[in-house]
């Protein structure tokens, strides 16, 4: 790994109504990378409807 930064996971709530990525979702992962963290966590993401747990997860 190129340093040490490391962005944990987290709920960015950014999904649509249908649980779909957002262009949030990579707009947030480019400025990350972009401003060199490491390795990132990706956030929480159900498989199903089912198992949202939060509005606004990407399924």
């Amino acid at each position: 790994m190129k340093n040490r930064l490391m962005r944990s996971a987290t709920w960015p709530g950014a999904a649509d109504d249908d649980g779909n990525l957002t262009e949030t979702h990579f707009e947030t992962y480019e400025a990350l990378a972009a401003g060199g963290v490491g390795a990132i966590v990706t956030g929480i993401t159900a498989i199903s409807p089912h198992d949202a747990l939060i509005d606004g997860s990407s399924i």
